[in-house]
């Protein structure tokens, strides 16, 4: 082939690559989103539902189970993700028109920028509240966005503003009309301080999305009332102005692996919503949740262990099982990830259920399972022959109301809850290692710990960020560089 031939082939094969990549990045994702579209009108149209979820972002961090378990209505969740509330209000007049049946409609919303409007052409496009009026037997309930206070403190004073402003005009808008609700929790600390909250700042992840419908669905306490909206974003320009004038302590912990292990006041929740998903989110360490609700540190005999010791002999010699989903998953993670080269650090915090089961707590003999203080010092000795260099963390029980208030002791063989408190700081001591106070030390008592439980014991998101938050000076000094 000459030079010339092989020249045609070369542009040929360009061009048809330019046209292809064209294609594809350009033509292909319009024409998906199109027919997502069109399948989300057809499916709505075509079958019952009483309740529509939809969003302005991504529809994959959106589960519609929360609506469907709490509401009790059949749930359709939009694959499509709308392009601006323009589009989302032709949608919706659309489906609403043939479908008789949608009694509320459930939609993630996202602030349109003043670039974004002043290049949509809105003549003679229906809106939002077009929507809303002509179906007044529907209840429409909007999540306002809550950004992060790390992307609101990195933004110029100009955009932030913008930000404000313009949530402020699209809750103005809707405000008055009776069938419309509005949800916001831009000013709630426990969500805008995790950046491990969010997926880019602006939108949170999956499992937080699921938690925030589920506490919109359970109360009333996230509703914006009869103030307006207004007083909430002020409190977040106030927040955000004094920390940027006045930075907040910071425990910066990159490339170390923390380890949790305990029972479910660490285990009930997972990802950034539990305690060790707020430690990583605050201090940027890489976290790891083995803990396991409803688990003692103590076995009932010598010849069968149980909880701490199990998950041991699971997480360091292979032995065994542990029947729960998130562990599991957490450890193999650990497996994968952990490199001999990070300071590693485990955080381990039993206490509560072997004071709820009555267990021993005698010092003596002190490598028996079967007390509280022998099977707490020997599992970290377990640990440390696997791990020589980790550092260790004990964390107390923590306050509770349960038998009034840790009071009452439940066995001949068992103490009062305070009782496991003072063995835990016991087995620090004599192994040299930290140990946290959570029970006298988070300043929780009678008077106010109502305000951080979910229940008798397990601890709301309030309670677990000021646990997080109180357990960061000591990590930061085990692991940070100095």
């Amino acid at each position: 082939m000459n030079k010339r031939k092989i020249f045609l082939v070369t542009i040929i094969i360009i061009l048809l690559a330019t046209v292809g990549g064209i294609f594809y990045f350009i033509w292909l994702p319009q024409y998906q989103d199109k027919k997502a579209r069109e399948n989300d009108v057809a499916v709505v149209s075509g079958e019952s539902f009483q309740q529509l979820l939809a969003s302005n972002f991504d529809t994959d961090l959106l589960d519609a189970y929360p609506l469907e378990y709490f509401r009790g209505y059949a749930t359709y969740k939009a694959e499509y993700r709308f392009k601006d509330n323009f589009d989302l209000a032709d949608y919706l007049n659309t489906v609403l028109a043939v479908n008789q049946d949608v009694l509320e409609v459930y939609t993630f919303v996202a602030v349109e920028t003043e670039e974004d409007k002043a290049t949509e052409d809105s003549t003679e496009k229906i809106t939002l509240q077009d929507v809303v009026q002509t179906y007044p037997y529907v209840t429409f309930r909007f999540m306002l966005p809550g950004y992060s206070l790390d992307y609101l403190k990195a933004q110029e004073i100009a955009v932030a503003d913008a930000y404000y402003e313009q949530l402020l005009g699209f809750y103005e808008n809707l405000a008055p009309y009776s069938n419309v609700v509005f949800y916001y929790f831009g000013d709630v600390d426990w969500l805008i301080s995790n950046p491990a909250n969010y997926v880019d700042g602006m939108i949170c992840n999956r499992d937080v999305n699921t938690h925030l419908m589920t506490q919109t669905l359970a109360s009333d306490d996230y509703m914006v009332d009869e103030d307006g909206l207004e007083p909430l974003l002020e409190k977040v320009q106030k927040r955000v102005t004094r920390e940027k004038i006045t930075p907040p302590d910071s425990y910066p912990m990159p490339d170390t692996a923390i380890v949790f292990m305990g029972d479910s006041i660490i285990g009930n929740f997972k990802g950034s919503l539990s305690i060790p998903g707020f430690v990583g989110g605050l201090s940027g360490a890489n976290t790891y949740n083995f803990a396991v609700g409803g688990t003692t540190a103590s076995s009932e005999t010598a010849d069968t262990e149980e909880g701490f010791h199990q998950m041991l002999s699971y997480f360091l010699n292979g032995e065994g099982m542990i029947e729960h989903e998130n562990a599991n998953a957490e450890i193999e993670r650990f497996k994968k990830e952990y490199r001999k080269n990070q300071k590693l650090c485990f955080v381990i915090g039993f206490g509560l259920n072997d004071y709820f089961t009555g267990r021993v707590v005698a010092t003596t003999p002190d490598a028996d399972i079967t007390t509280f203080y022998g099977a707490l010092k020997s599992g970290i000795l377990r640990i440390k022959e696997v791990y020589p260099n980790a550092e260790f963390v004990l964390l107390t029980p923590p306050y509770v109301l349960s038998f009034e208030y840790g009071s009452l002791i439940q066995s001949d063989v068992g103490g009062n809850l305070l009782a496991y408190v003072e063995t835990v700081a016991a087995v620090a001591e004599d192994l040299d290692v930290t140990w946290i106070d959570q029970f006298y030390g988070l300043d929780i008592y009678k008077d106010n710990v109502l305000d951080y439980l979910l229940d008798d014991c397990h601890y709301n998101e309030k309670g677990r960020i000021l646990m997080a938050r109180n357990m960061l000076p000591y990590l930061y000094d085990l692991l940070a560089e100095k």
